[in-house]
């Protein structure tokens, strides 16, 4: 297994860093060029575009029961002043349409169609809790579309004799209306639980994830989405990787441990590195934006260095 060294300082990859904020301020998120929807098996999908259209592209991937408002604050920390950055609601989540298919094979059709029709055919794949989960289902089957795969926290283990074919995930139940939208946003709670986070992030991607609609306040994900993921399938979408593997995982993470670290690297092989986000816990989007945002674009530009190498 190879080791990245830890995301270091934005300054020192010869970028002027943007500040994400003081703990309690609004997050400021660079307006989208571009937000609009694709038609993917005949429903909406709804994307934002920000960044350079000659930068790079890289497509990010949001975990479950969230949307794509969860990188806003990687993205007021500067994502975009480098690269061209692609965020989308998978089916059931945020604004995109609710889904009869929600599989790995069926979200990963949607990651496809965005960096076919919105990040210009080909690209590195972020992906955060499930989200990386779903990039690794991208890159399996479709390989040309994926030149990259980054994951934050994604949980993977070597499937065991009698419980790899067992699905797992948060479990599908219907959601209570909310009276009030003080009363839904009091209600929000990360899952799972971890130490103080900027409370203006937390209060950003909860006032994105809800909906006034039939006289009461809701949350926008389809409750039906319950994580369709088990062990075996998602073991043969690593084993099947042709792509490089960036593999980043809190430090402090109640989540990923170091076994699902060796585990990962047994399934994807030569292709495989990881590193920790120092302070880091399993929402890594929201409590390091800035260390997320180093990696990212440290992956980017490691794949640009390897076509270069690819093509000389």
């Amino acid at each position: 297994m190879s080791q990245l060294s830890p995301p270091s300082s934005y300054s020192a990859s010869g970028h002027t860093p943007t500040c994400a904020g003081t703990p309690g301020d609004p997050l400021v998120v660079p307006r989208a060029q571009e937000s609009s929807s694709l038609m993917v098996d005949g429903r909406h999908v709804h994307y934002d575009v920000r960044g350079d259209p000659e930068s790079p592209a890289v497509v990010l991937v949001h975990g479950a029961r969230a949307h794509r408002g969860w990188w806003h604050a990687v993205l007021a920390a500067g994502l975009a002043d480098s690269l061209r950055v692609v965020t989308f609601d998978l089916a059931g989540h945020g604004l995109s349409d609710p889904h009869d298919d929600y599989s790995p094979a069926g979200w990963a059709h949607q990651v496809a169609e965005v960096v076919r029709q919105v990040a210009g055919g080909r690209c590195v794949v972020v992906g955060h809790s499930m989200g990386g989960l779903v990039t690794y289902a991208t890159a399996a089957l479709h390989p040309d579309r994926v030149s990259r795969v980054v994951t934050f926290d994604s949980k993977v283990r070597i499937p065991t004799p009698h419980g790899g074919a067992k699905v797992r995930g948060i479990p599908g139940k219907p959601l209570r209306p909310y009276a009030t939208r003080d009363d839904i946003l009091d209600a929000f709670r990360l899952l799972p639980p971890q130490p103080w986070i900027n409370p203006a992030a937390v209060r950003h991607v909860a006032e994105l994830g809800i909906v006034e609609r039939d006289g009461a306040w809701r949350w926008r994900f389809d409750p039906a989405i319950a994580q369709r993921f088990c062990d075996d399938e998602v073991a043969r979408h690593l084993r099947d990787l042709s792509c490089p593997v960036d593999f980043f995982h809190g430090a402090e993470s109640t989540l990923v441990s170091h076994e699902t670290v060796r585990d990962a690297d047994v399934m994807v092989g030569g292709l495989f590195t990881s590193a920790a986000i120092p302070g880091g816990h399993h929402h890594l989007v929201l409590d390091q934006p800035e260390l997320v945002r180093d990696a990212i674009i440290g992956a980017v530009e490691r794949d640009r260095a390897s076509q270069r190498r690819a093509g000389a």
